[in-house]
């Protein structure tokens, strides 16, 4: 059998540093695109042919997207502690000052986008009046090395009249908890993913159960790496209950658990050796506005040898109101708290000339990381299969050690575009 999925990337010993902090930037950079968070949900623009000489009840869809988009990012790093004793016998007064207010900004505006799409076929088949089976290939293609996600399979079956009872998927890359009201990715602490097993029950009204088991990835194919680990298996479980009190009146209650086990090598120190996370999620609907709120809580466990695991804290909010029924406008808010009791010495940044930890996994280097991200995005319809959009996003992260406040992080990016879907 083939499984396709995304590896999730780990670190051995004998890597070299600057192969180990580029493998963390791919890791931080991984988030499942959404297209393969719907591979089974064929969107109102989907192209649907009817195939009945084929046999009845069969239904081929087809559908892709293309999302150019102009972008513009300010990127500003200021160091608070300024002494260089923390860099060990490798930093210097120098290395301070040049870094004290420093700018790694691209302001220029770029186009970004068109070297990359998906295309999605959607088989559907009706076996029995209470059966319905579900096959889905997604097929996306980038000219980046660290995207170039390629192919996945699901294959899933409905039970029930109209799948009203639950289904079971097969070969799918998201794990299908969906607990998160927010939708932002750095609240969602129920994120590991790969080829795995998942099922849904909705035969209680209002009420979703779901669960999953992630087979191990050392199984998937789409890996970027030249070694072979990843998580050995994973398993959730989560609950959704929604309450419809009038039309576009709703409260919706959500909440999860995952656990996640990882290699127990102890010569490989980077490795994850397990992860425990849970997440509970609000959402209020009235009228044009929707508001959805998140809170949730992981804890990594690593092998010991460098580090022995980072505690994360992570809540926030997403209101969105829709002007007209073509123009909609989003505001966000969210936190990330992390506290890492023995973090890596920071001496192994200084080895390779850099006194700063790439954005993303400063929570392995600092005693402690927080983080506020602030956005705002309008989107608007200009036809049944164009969008029009535009987002701000302001990222502000502070890190810690021992002695206190160590340095700032502010990232501003700008991006307007469009989506093209058929």
């Amino acid at each position: 059998m083939l499984f396709f999925g995304v590896k999730e990337n780990k670190f051995s010993m004998h890597k070299s540093a600057p192969f180990i902090i580029c493998s963390f930037v791919r890791q931080f950079h991984r988030v499942a695109p959404v297209s393969v968070l719907t591979l089974f949900a064929v969107p109102a623009y989907a192209v649907t042919l009817e195939i009945p000489s084929v046999k009845d009840g069969l239904n081929l869809s087809i559908y892709g997207s293309i999302n150019p988009n102009f972008s513009t990012e300010s990127n500003k790093f200021s160091y608070s502690y300024g002494d260089p004793e923390i860099f060990g016998n490798k930093g210097s007064i120098a290395d301070v000052l040049v870094n004290q207010d420093r700018k790694d900004s691209d302001e220029q505006l770029r186009l970004n986008g068109l070297d990359s799409g998906s295309i999605n076929f959607y088989l559907r088949q009706r076996l029995t009046p209470k059966i319905t089976a579900n096959s889905s290939i997604l097929i996306e293609a980038s000219k980046s090395y660290s995207s170039n996600w390629g192919a996945y399979w699901g294959v899933g079956f409905d039970f029930g009249s109209f799948g009203e009872q639950g289904r079971l998927t097969v070969g799918s890359y998201h794990n299908g908890l969906d607990v998160s009201q927010t939708d932002l990715y750095m609240l969602n602490t129920l994120n590991d993913g790969g080829t795995n097993i998942n099922a849904k029950y909705t035969g209680i009204p209002n009420l979703t159960l779901s669960a999953y088991h992630m087979l191990t990835q050392s199984a998937d194919i789409n890996n970027h790496d030249d070694y072979d680990k990843g998580w050995h298996h994973s398993d959730g479980v989560s609950a959704k209950y929604d309450f419809d009190f009038a039309p576009r009146k709703t409260l919706t209650l959500t909440g999860g658990y995952g656990r996640s086990q990882g290699d127990n090598d102890t010569l490989n120190a980077y490795n994850t050796k397990k992860a425990d996370a849970y997440l509970l999620g609000v959402g209020f609907g009235h009228n044009d506005w929707t508001v959805g709120i998140d809170y949730g809580e992981r804890e990594e466990t690593y092998n010991g040898a460098i580090t022995r695991g980072v505690d994360k804290k992570v809540y926030g909010a997403k209101v969105d109101y829709e002007f007209t029924p073509r123009l909609k406008g989003t505001l966000s808010y969210g936190h990330s708290h992390s506290k890492n009791n023995t973090p890596i010495p920071f001496a192994r940044m200084v080895n390779f000339g850099r006194l700063e930890p790439y954005s993303g996994v400063e929570a392995l280097f600092f005693d402690k990381v927080k983080q506020n991200r602030y956005g705002a995005t309008l989107k608007y319809k200009l036809y049944q299969n164009i969008t029009l959009n535009g987002s701000l996003t302001n990222l502000k992260t502070i890190n810690h050690v021992s002695e206190g406040e160590f340095s700032r992080r502010e990232q501003l990016t700008a991006n307007i575009g469009a989506s093209f879907s058929f």
